[in-house]
């Protein structure tokens, strides 16, 4: 009635959706990160930034011992996956993937 779905989307559909969020939530608020002992390729959004971490590295620099690379992947959080975004997230996964050993 509030219109803040699709109309198109069924009760189940958001039941489901619902369940995804809450699992994420759960998710977030009960992991513990861990030091990773390798390189980490960090794709980073251009697009709004968060300002949440003082450093470049959004936190990450603090769990990597190797070496820290950071990928600026064009558009948002989420816009980052969608065309054409996805398409220079793609070649930057491709450039990682060559250079893990």
């Amino acid at each position: 009635m509030a219109n803040l779905v699709p109309a198109d989307i069924g009760n189940q559909q958001l039941l489901c959706f619902v369940k995804v969020f809450k699992s994420n939530v759960r998710a977030m608020s009960e992991y513990i990160p861990q030091v990773y002992p390798s390189q980490i390729f960090l794709f980073r959004a251009s697009d709004g930034i968060s300002r949440e971490f003082d450093s470049q590295t959004l936190g990450w620099g603090e769990l990597c011992c190797g070496p820290l690379e950071i990928l600026d992947i064009p558009g948002d959080h989420y816009t980052m996956l969608h065309l054409p975004h996805v398409q220079v997230l793609a070649e930057r996964l491709i450039y990682c993937l060559g250079q893990v050993k």
